[in-house]
């Protein structure tokens, strides 16, 4: 959602196509949003959606393609988005490595969880916004390419970035905890119990932003591949 219009996706796996429903009747009867469907064969999930609140950025994955990118830029038309095709992001001994990984029915690198380190699900299993110009990225191999690609895409322009006005980023050595929402003057995080070096890295950044921190433990959903960007919808 933008201001008042919200785009309702066609998630990448068909099992989750039916629950859009649900979500357009609500926004359309319930709070009045403007609401624009994405239409076949476009594909996308929110997990491959990021907005810093100036610009969205958009991962190309097994999810989400070109054209589910643009049907968002279509909705959004006064918002600049770039989309981050991941898998390029990866090395080719990463991929290699990854496909062997799916062969031999090891899930890696699902949204909040699984690592990271050599395939993703989604642009949130990597990058989460933490504060205001600021994402939380994996400290890895993967994480720091799309930070590197974000900052070098960034919609401020060259000269603003030349002047210090850039994307800044908080890494992260775990990719559970890099998964935060970032809501109200707070950042919604994995607990210090789970996460003692990533929490310790996400409280300093907080305390010098003057940010809330605020601990919700969602172990039990991670088992599920649940995380907290996934779990939450944003109203502006």
């Amino acid at each position: 959602m933008i201001g008042k219009t919200a785009l309702i996706t066609r998630p990448g796996h068909k099992s989750r196509r039916s629950e859009v429903t649900a979500v357009k009747s609500f926004f359309e009867k319930e709070i009045g949003y403007t609401v624009v469907q994405v239409q076949s064969p476009a594909l996308i999930d929110g997990g491959d959606v990021l907005y810093t609140g100036r610009e969205i950025f958009i991962g190309l994955s097994r999810r989400t393609n070109a054209l589910g990118a643009q049907a968002v830029s279509n909705a959004f038309p006064g918002v600049k988005v770039t989309t981050i095709p991941l898998q390029n992001l990866m090395s080719k001994e990463h991929v290699n490595r990854s496909e062997r990984e799916k062969r031999e029915g090891q899930r890696v690198g699902e949204e909040g969880g699984g690592g990271g380190a050599t395939s993703v699900l989604h642009l949130k299993s990597l990058a989460t916004v933490i504060g205001p110009d600021t994402v939380a990225v994996v400290d890895s191999e993967l994480g720091r390419a799309a930070a590197f690609f974000m900052q070098d895409s960034s919609g401020v322009p060259k000269a603003a970035r030349r002047a210090g006005q850039r994307l800044s980023f908080v890494t992260l050595p775990d990719a559970e905890a890099a998964n935060v929402v970032y809501a109200n003057g707070s950042i919604i995080c994995r607990p210090m119990k789970d996460f003692p070096k990533s929490f310790d890295a996400i409280s300093a950044f907080a305390e010098a932003a003057e940010l809330r921190v605020i601990e919700v433990d969602t172990s039990e959903l991670a088992k599920a591949d649940g995380a907290l960007t996934c779990c939450s919808v944003l109203l502006q």
